[in-house]
């Protein structure tokens, strides 16, 4: 490729005219890759000259992100990495935009190879935010900027899935340190690219503020981005801006005009996405002020979406529209919707949402006073899905409920609303646990639980696993009997995260009692417990 700095900085210029809104140019490097996704057909149709240069992959990925193709933008970045042999800058730097765009876009992608070969760290989380505080920018400070703003957004990503508070305000700590110095890595580009880079990093700073509830300051990054984007013509960032400000805005008015411009950026390119997106915020909004016409909105943003993104998306908006159909004083409505959003659902199998909306069906039964459906559907609901370990499905449960007082009286419901068990565990066996998961780190450990309501000891099955998958197939193998010699399980996640998988789900089903489980970093507060179906239930330490 000859000198990678040189070649860098030819492909950031080219870069231009994609983000200056070149419609000609956004098409001529958009199409080819947005051909490929109709299939074997396409081959016949295409012609010879319409391959695209190596030079011109990073505007084309900017390209079919001005468009919507999300899926599409990181193609090219994939074909940057394979001609870039021997150019670590422009290999880095494509890795790292494609991890940013796989995490900000939920894309379904493995992560894994892209943080191992930038030399990040995505399971050693204090390795993680010591990266984001150590990047001094010594290197090439546009390559060095990508990699720290891949990092930061990687860590942010996965606070919500911590179960320490502790743990999870340190590693937000290390995300706003790392998008600070991203912030400060783009003011050092030199160029005409600079003012275009402080505004993309400016920009997930602001979004981090506003999603952390430090409105003002997020409020103060975003006007700035929405004025030096629309002076440097910088279309993608003004467009995304524009569509941020929109939905956390508190001024309606103000809210509504921005996405009306958001809408005519998002039409002028063709940007779909964008367009749901416009929708569903405008719904939410009228849906909030009491306005039917909210739910139109968001219904024809899911229309959208099932023809351009997702069919399981889509869904997930329709069973929306049904809550917010319903909660306006139109169940039969909301249950017509519900109904459709489950039968993808159900097809896809996606735990999560599927018992979302099976909450949200009865609610609407309930709002109807059908009590024969409603009672019947909660019992599925309970005794078939862990709808304590979402909490804001179980918040719709709780808002159907409040007006169902004869679901408190009926014999077959009212065990439903007495009070919760209260599990205990022994200190000893706590700091055993503890003990043995520090050991076993960064692999997982697993042990059998004794005690139903108290636990007071454990028996180590395996220490040390490589991966979950070892230990999960280490644990089927040896209890696919009728009787398990345990009351339930406790094990290890070196992620952070103490949310169980489908796989623990299914481990904890054979058990009677409760199952732990300990995530990093290995303390009181980031143990969580559950019972077999999933549902998180209290757990205190008998001092």
């Amino acid at each position: 490729m000859g000198n990678s700095s040189d070649s860098l900085k030819e492909m950031e210029d080219g870069c231009s005219p994609v983000r200056k809104g070149n419609i000609s140019e956004i098409e001529r490097l958009s199409i080819p890759f947005l051909r490929e996704r109709k299939g074997l057909l396409a081959m016949f149709r295409r012609e010879r000259n319409d391959r695209i240069d190596h030079m011109d992959l990073l505007a084309a990925s900017e390209a079919l992100l001005t468009v919507g193709s999300y899926r599409e933008s990181v193609k090219p970045l994939e074909s940057l990495i394979e001609h870039s042999k021997g150019s670590y800058k422009i290999r880095d730097l494509a890795l790292a935009r494609a991890g940013q765009i796989a995490v900000s876009k939920g894309l379904p992608m493995d992560l894994s190879p892209i943080v191992s070969e930038l030399g990040l760290s995505r399971k050693d989380l204090e390795s993680a935010i010591m990266l984001v505080r150590m990047a001094r920018g010594r290197k090439d400070p546009l390559v060095e900027m990508e990699k720290v703003l891949f990092q930061s957004i990687l860590l942010w990503s996965g606070t919500d899935r911590i179960e320490s508070e502790r743990f999870a305000s340190s590693q937000l700590r290390g995300a706003l340190e790392g998008l600070k110095r991203a912030v400060e890595l783009a003011e050092k580009i030199s160029g005409g690219q600079r003012t275009h880079h402080v505004c993309r990093t400016r920009l997930e700073l602001s979004r981090f503020f506003l999603s952390v509830g430090e409105f003002d300051q997020g409020m103060e990054h975003l006007e700035k981005v929405l004025v030096d984007s629309k002076s440097i013509g910088s279309v993608l960032v003004q467009l995304e801006s524009l569509l941020l400000k929109g939905t956390y805005e508190e001024d309606d008015g103000i809210a509504l005009n921005d996405l009306k411009e958001a809408k005519e950026l998002a039409m002028r390119f063709r940007n779909s996405m964008a367009l749901a997106e416009v929708g569903l915020t405008t719904g939410n909004r009228s849906c909030a002020q009491g306005n039917m016409e909210g739910v139109g909105h968001i219904l024809n943003s899911a229309g959208i979406i099932r023809e351009t993104y997702s069919r399981m998306e889509a869904a997930k908006e329709v069973g929306e529209a049904a809550l917010w159909a319903i909660r306006l004083g139109d169940p039969d409505r909301g249950i017509e919707l519900a109904k459709e959003s489950y039968k993808t659902l159900r097809a896809i199998r996606d735990r999560e949402a599927l018992t979302r909306v099976l909450c949200i069906l009865f609610f609407g039964y309930v709002e109807k006073d059908d009590r024969g459906k409603a009672k019947k559907l909660l019992l599925e609901i309970v005794s078939e899905y862990p709808v304590k370990q979402f909490p804001r499905t179980f918040a719709i449960l709780k808002e159907a409920v409040r007006d169902g007082e004869w679901l408190r009286r009926d014999k077959d419901t009212s065990e439903l609303f007495e009070e919760e068990t209260i599990y205990t565990v022994s200190r000893e066996a706590v700091d055993e646990i503890k003990i043995r998961a520090k050991e076993a780190y960064p692999n997982e450990f697993g042990a059998m639980l004794r005690g139903i309501e108290h636990i007071t000891h454990l028996e180590p099955i395996m220490e040390g696993a490589s991966n979950r998958s070892s230990f999960m197939f280490s644990m089927f193998s040896r209890f696919t009997q009728r009787e398990v010699p345990g009351e339930g399980v406790v094990h290890s996640h070196p992620s952070g995260s103490a949310r169980p998988s489908k796989a623990d789900v299914s481990l904890f089903g054979r058990f009677p009692g409760i199952n732990i489980i300990i995530a990093y970093p290995f303390e009181d507060d980031s143990m969580a417990a559950y019972d077999r179906l999933g549902n998180r239930v209290k757990l205190m330490i008998d001092k």
